[in-house]
């Protein structure tokens, strides 16, 4: 019972401020100009500080330990294999990549590390900061290229022209979440000092990310559109809740990784889509519907899977 309501305390509020927005939009509290600038502000400004922030004020030589930071990165390549293959099998093209990225891209920056803590306690856990290290850089930066080779409008151009690919990484040298990212590593790999006074504006304009991202997600949730998206939307909820680690949680016991470093795992295959991956998919001319639609359905859903898994993983004595 404690975890099913340490799991609705991180859940629940998430799924609020989106029904928040969805309401505002509804009763003409937001317009449609409105909605874009509030995603707009959320990627270009509020993500990347809350990117930069996570990471900037974690020390990466305390927490590096190269082999599970391996088997981190090994899991989420594996999981876009997996989604590519999927989604090109049941999906048509047109939603492969918001597909993928709602089915590899989770949450765990925000409410994966608020479900560790509430269970071993702030900063006890080790693994947790190198696992969102790890995997927070690789969703960025895989969500950016995913997103830009299948780009609805220029895909069937994309899969013929050879000079894609440079045109892949001139539009990732000019994303704001990857400089984000980037400042964050090279702030913590230096070990630059964080003047009180700038990492207090940095954390402010962070914590405007969570409530504004989210309400623009609410905002932007079609039902009518999203009935149109079910079929894939409930196929990538499957494999971000309960398909991944179904497959890598018997893989990380067999290595074995118990206790902190196992519930590391579990949040990063099991936690609901990350509100990031709306923010990129809409500012990289996609959608979005699947996307927001798959967010709502893993987040509203987490609280039971995760708890389940949870459950599980302590009658086996695991954790």
């Amino acid at each position: 019972m404690d975890s099913l309501i340490y799991s609705l305390n991180a859940t629940v509020p998430l799924f609020v401020m989106m029904l928040i927005g969805y309401i505002c939009r509804r009763r003409g509290f937001f317009s449609g100009s409105f909605v874009h600038s509030l995603n707009s502000y959320a990627f270009k400004i509020a993500v990347p500080c809350s990117l930069f922030s996570s990471l900037a004020s974690n020390d990466f030589y305390e927490i590096w330990d190269p082999q599970f930071a391996a088997f981190c990165a090994i899991v989420v390549f594996a999981e876009i294999a997996g989604a590519i293959i999927i989604g090109r099998i049941l999906f048509p093209k047109a939603d492969l990549g918001e597909f993928v990225q709602s089915s590899f891209r989770s949450n765990v920056a925000i409410l994966g590390l608020s479900f560790i803590e509430s269970i071993y306690g702030e900063g006890n856990v080790p693994q947790a900061a190198l696992m969102i290290f790890i995997t927070v850089t690789i969703y960025n930066t895989m969500g950016v290229v995913i997103l830009e080779i299948f780009r609805p409008k220029e895909q069937e151009r994309r899969e013929r022209d050879t000079g894609a690919v440079k045109e892949v990484f001139f539009n990732l040298r000019h994303n704001f979440l990857l400089w984000g990212i980037f400042l964050g590593i090279m702030w913590s790999l230096l070990r630059i000092p964080q003047p009180v006074m700038f990492m207090r504006s940095v954390g402010y304009l962070a914590d405007t990310a969570m409530p504004i991202g989210l309400m623009a997600v609410g905002a932007e949730l079609d039902l009518e559109q999203a009935r149109g998206e079910m079929k894939p939307a409930l196929g990538a909820s499957f494999l971000r809740i309960i398909g991944w680690a179904a497959v890598f949680l018997p893989i990380a016991i067999a290595m074995g990784y118990r206790q902190g470093a196992l519930i590391s795992v579990l949040v990063m295959v099991a936690s609901p889509t990350g509100m990031t991956a709306f923010t990129t998919a809409v500012n990289m001319e996609h959608k979005g519907v699947l996307t927001s639609s798959v967010i709502v359905l893993t987040t509203m859903l987490c609280s039971v899977t995760l708890t389940a898994w949870l459950f599980l993983l302590r009658v086996l004595g695991l954790t």
